[in-house]
């Protein structure tokens, strides 16, 4: 395999596994602070990590639109996949919400969308 498709990869699964964690502390906290950004130093490695995923967040969506060209088949494959990541993690967290509703803990629809916010970056 490509060194840089096999990093690609290794950097997708890091991906997946830190919003695990990130879902998981968040949840914890509840209405609190969120443990990990109590301290300055932990908001700038979080906000210098949100600035360079949106930066090869529009870098690869670049990427796709110039590999597509000529080809509207591919585009639409290709935003018809990230429509169906966003609308499979909605209902996971609209699963997860009728789950905690039966448990006594309803979410508000702020709630809801920001859990659908917080999930969307490559699920």
């Amino acid at each position: 395999m490509d060194p840089v498709l096999a990093r690609i990869e290794r950097v997708t699964a890091e991906l997946h596994a830190l919003e695990q964690d990130l879902n998981k502390i968040g949840g914890a906290a509840g209405d609190g602070l969120v443990p990990l950004l109590d301290e300055q130093a932990s908001i700038k490695l979080v906000s210098d990590l949100k600035v360079a995923v949106d930066n090869v967040r529009g870098f690869l969506w670049a990427y796709i639109e110039k590999v597509a060209e000529g080809n509207r088949m591919m585009l639409g494959q290709a935003l018809h996949s990230a429509r169906l990541d966003r609308v499979s993690a909605m209902l996971r967290v609209l699963n997860e919400t009728e789950h905690r509703a039966g448990l006594g803990t309803p979410r508000s629809i702020t709630d809801i969308v920001n859990a659908v916010i917080r999930s969307e970056p490559g699920k």
